[in-house]
């Protein structure tokens, strides 16, 4: 996998395995300003899409704060009009919130997830 954005100690790791089209996004996510991250990640997910025109998007996040959920919640309005976009949303087996975040952005949004646990 190649490494597009470094997991810091407040930021997500994101990762790709361009065979499978695969982008894995793993961590923590509780920046200061979660508008800069997103607006980098979302460049890199719009070159990456506009060159395979599918993707799968895996999501494992340990925590994220509420300026990190407005992002996601945008981020994921903006995946409603692309064809071939699936959604892995992963969480430990025990964690309710992680899981219930999850189908809040699905239920929000409209857009299908998978869930998948640790």
């Amino acid at each position: 996998m190649k490494t597009l954005f470094e997991q810091g100690t407040k930021t997500p790791g994101v990762y790709v395995d361009e065979h499978k089209h695969l982008i894995m996004i793993e961590g923590r996510f509780i920046p200061e300003n979660p508008q800069d991250f997103f607006t980098d990640f979302k460049t890199a997910i719009e070159k990456i899409y506009a060159q395979y025109r599918e993707m799968w998007l895996k999501f494992n996040l340990e925590y994220f704060n509420t300026g990190a959920a407005r992002c996601l919640y945008s981020f994921f309005i903006s995946l409603q009009n692309k064809e071939n976009i699936n959604i892995i949303w992963v969480y430990e087996e025990d964690d309710e919130d992680i899981l219930e975040s999850g189908k809040e952005y699905e239920n929000l949004t409209g857009l299908t997830f998978n869930y998948e646990t640790k």
